[in-house]
């Protein structure tokens, strides 16, 4: 048996428009970065530049 999506999303009880349901319709709660902009290369470039290159990076150094 299966659920509809708007079957599932009711079960949730979270707002459609907050609801990331990509997996399921190809919806996400926001909106995306160019194509180009997105893929493996992302992570890739950021672990290549060292942490630093990273937000969260003054984390590491943050008490």
């Amino acid at each position: 048996a299966y659920i509809s999506i708007d079957g599932m999303i009711e079960a949730t009880t979270i707002a459609k428009p907050n609801l990331c349901r990509a997996c399921f319709d190809g919806e996400y709660p926001m909106e995306l970065p160019d194509p180009e902009l997105l893929g493996k290369q992302l992570l890739e470039t950021e672990l290549a530049a060292g942490p630093a290159a990273t937000a969260a990076a003054d984390a590491i150094r943050r008490p």
